[in-house]
């Protein structure tokens, strides 16, 4: 009998440090302990283009000019590059990104790839829409994206590119390469912009937006700033500091977060960053040219 209660026990003691373990763990990561390491990354040169232009088709915030648009849990940017256009992310639904794309005037029928940051539903969910109107395009995905969603995507028509590495896609637009959260793959996309430097755009930023940030100085070291979901909703002040900390270093001069940006993390965002703070949402157009 005593024994087992011995033997009960010293479970119970070896389960308290496990979870006392995670606790440290979550916190170490948290405040910063696991600091970017830039010795796997080589120096890429990419060109630039002269005038970046984005709409915001899909958000979960709804636009304050136009109620005819439809805001719903995700994010889908329609990008214009000097002469090409993109799709960055589609959203959840195809329906909805067919909607928009109707009131503001948007053709995807012309795009010439889809980047899709990661695989969850709220950002791969329009595809359907996009196959109809530019069927057999490229869509670049990051590799560790699970082979179930690549088959999806391929069934629907397109050409699947997976992503490994940070990789130019075309002149002034390259990725990131794959960073992972757990098990999530996620890829920012990069657009160098003459006598600005680097803009990055993020889906959900599972990896860290200050990690996805400095992994894009592999493409130059003027970063000039950041827009997308920074999935921040219910951070602690810590990681908040963290960020801001590295937005800092970074000079950014323009800070733009969107869907999973948590409303906690925007107010402080825009009041740590008066001047470099852009309130996206469903519509907003942002232009950004030397």
């Amino acid at each position: 009998m005593f024994r087992g209660l011995r033997l009960m026990l010293v479970l119970i003691i070896l389960l308290l440090l496990l979870l006392v373990s995670k606790v440290i763990w979550d916190r170490w990561s948290e405040e910063g302990a696991l600091p970017f390491q830039p010795s796997n990354l080589t120096r890429q040169e990419i060109e630039e283009v002269s005038r970046v232009e984005v709409t915001v088709l899909v958000d979960n915030e709804p636009s304050e000019s136009n109620p005819e648009l439809k805001a719903v849990w995700g994010i889908s940017l329609y990008v214009r590059a000097d002469n090409i256009s993109f799709l960055f992310d589609t959203g959840p639904s195809p329906k909805v990104l067919e909607h928009n794309c109707l009131v503001l005037g948007i053709d995807l029928s012309k795009i010439s790839f889809v980047f899709i940051s990661h695989e969850h539903g709220d950002h791969t969910g329009g595809l359907p829409y996009v196959a109809k109107v530019a069927p057999g395009i490229p869509v670049f995905v990051p590799s560790g994206m699970s082979s179930s969603t690549i088959k999806e995507i391929e069934r629907l028509g397109f050409s699947v590119v997976e992503v490994k590495g940070p990789t130019k896609i075309c002149d002034g637009v390259a990725s990131t390469g794959p960073l992972f959260s757990g098990s999530i793959a996620e890829q920012g996309l990069v657009l160098n912009v003459q006598n600005k430097g680097v803009v990055l755009l993020v889906g959900c930023a599972h990896p860290g937006v200050d990690r996805m940030l400095l992994n894009a100085t592999v493409f130059s070291e003027k970063v000039f700033g950041v827009m997308g979901g920074f999935h921040l909703g219910g951070a602690s002040e810590i990681r908040l500091e963290q960020i801001a900390d590295v937005f800092e270093d970074l000079n950014l001069q323009l800070i733009a977060p969107m869907h999973c940006s948590g409303k906690v993390a925007k107010l402080f965002f825009r009041e740590r960053f008066p001047h470099s703070y852009l309130d996206a949402k469903t519509g907003s157009f942002i232009c950004i040219d030397p």
